[in-house]
């Protein structure tokens, strides 16, 4: 199974390198335009076999979830720091929890259960972040939202590209 996931991600690794994913990702999370290839495929007509495909990924992506080590409270050192924004990357639309994104939701590897809560050490804003979002991240990353990037950037250069963070609250 891992193997075909590997593919399907491989494949939409190209879609995405060649900007085939663009005009759907305005509309999209992070995590459904990473992860999508249905869009793509509705576009040039070949949605029945890709919704199979689509929902096989979908069912691997829930039993990674479930099978993966979870970050427990306290101190995370040498966490990835990175931002995704509107304006330039074109992720405006809801996350992977169903909500809008808003300034300051977090993306997170997977090894941060969804519904986590954390503070980034060193962050001007000091918000409280919740994982809310997923992408195509490694673990131990957390990617923040910004609407403009040039916010983003600034943020980036405050709290650096790596980082710790205090992990306050961890769903049941």
């Amino acid at each position: 199974m891992a193997g075909g996931l590997a593919v399907i991600v491989s494949f939409l690794a190209v879609l995405y390198a060649q900007g085939a994913l663009r005009p759907f990702m305005a509309e999209a999370s992070s995590a459904f335009a990473e992860t999508s290839a249905l869009p793509a495929a509705v576009a040039v007509g070949h949605a029945p076999a890709l919704e199979q495909t689509l929902a096989t990924a979908e069912a691997a992506v829930t039993r990674r979830e479930d099978s993966v080590r979870r970050l427990s409270k306290g101190r995370v050192e040498g966490v990835r720091i990175t931002f995704y924004d509107c304006l330039g990357q074109g992720f405006c639309g809801k996350m992977a929890s169903g909500r809008r994104v808003y300034e300051g939701a977090a993306a997170c590897s997977w090894d941060m259960a969804a519904g986590t809560k954390f503070v980034i050490q060193g962050d001007p804003t000091g918000r409280v972040y919740t994982c809310e979002d997923r992408g195509l991240l490694t673990n131990t990353w957390v990617d923040i939202f910004w609407r403009d990037p040039a916010n983003g950037w600034r943020w980036q250069a405050a709290v650096g590209s790596q980082g710790s963070i205090d992990i306050l609250e961890t769903p049941r």
